[in-house]
């Protein structure tokens, strides 16, 4: 009965952040009710309990922040990225609503990496290329955008995924322009 109901709430196109929060966290259709509340996200950072991200709300705020993810308010409306600007997670309200096929496209089912169901359909993952040089492209990309350094909320992960690299070689990437410019 309990996976039934996980079921039909996947299955909802419009997701409550509590069920973006879940699914960050887990990335698993069965989970998708696993956190309610914040006393739930405070287990989970808490517990030692098997997850892919310990901080879904700090994810889900920066995914809103650069615009990788599109919330829409009580009014129906898309609230734009520059809202989510200098907010917290705290300020996400109960009543905004995001789209499951867009969280779905950000997010990717973990266990599934080469298809993922959206809206029913199956979708071929799209990758991008590996660059000839990996620390070579991260090193420029780092260059041409961020001459001043990583702005605050810009991580490795983001990077990478505008590469099409790993996090572990922008890692390596940046700490070679840091000792290029000592």
């Amino acid at each position: 009965m309990r996976r039934a109901y996980a079921q039909r709430e996947f299955d909802k196109p419009g997701w409550s952040k509590c069920r973006v929060y879940s699914w960050i966290a887990y990335r698993d259709r069965s989970q998708i009710c696993a956190i309610e509340s914040w006393g739930d996200l405070f287990g989970l950072k808490a517990y030692e309990r098997p997850c892919v991200d310990r901080e879904p709300e700090t994810t889900l705020l920066r995914a809103l922040q650069e615009g990788e993810l599109k919330a829409v308010g009580s009014d129906g409306k898309e609230i734009v990225a520059d809202y989510w600007l200098g907010k917290e997670a705290r300020d996400i309200g109960d009543d905004v609503i995001f789209r499951r096929m867009d969280v779905l496209r950000v997010w990717r089912d973990p266990l599934d990496p080469a298809v993922s169901i959206v809206d029913g359909v199956a979708e071929q993952r799209r990758s991008s290329p590996r660059p000839a040089k990996p620390r070579a492209a991260a090193k420029a990309h780092m260059e041409a955008n961020y001459p001043a350094g990583l702005p605050r909320g810009v991580t490795y992960k983001v990077i990478a995924r505008a590469v099409g690299v790993g996090a572990r070689t922008v890692r390596r990437a940046r700490r070679e322009l840091k000792e290029q410019n000592c």
